[in-house]
């Protein structure tokens, strides 16, 4: 269920949603590791559709941290 209210809010561009996603991108909960992967590249391609700033700053740094 998660999954698919992340994909719609990517799909209608909810900027409203992205402190939310970012925060939830960013939490190692613990669900399964297959699990967690799957969550964090539909938030990712959420994120990468509403285009926000706070994300596209956060992409930059993916690089040098280790969210995933």
């Amino acid at each position: 269920m998660r999954v698919n209210v992340i994909e719609m809010l990517g799909k209608i561009r909810c900027t409203e949603a992205v402190p939310n996603l970012l925060d939830m991108l960013k939490n190692k909960s613990l669900i399964a590791k297959d699990e967690q992967i799957s969550l964090q590249e539909k938030i990712c391609s959420a994120l990468g559709a509403i285009g926000s700033p706070e994300a596209i700053k956060l992409f930059q740094k993916l690089p040098n941290q280790n969210l995933f």
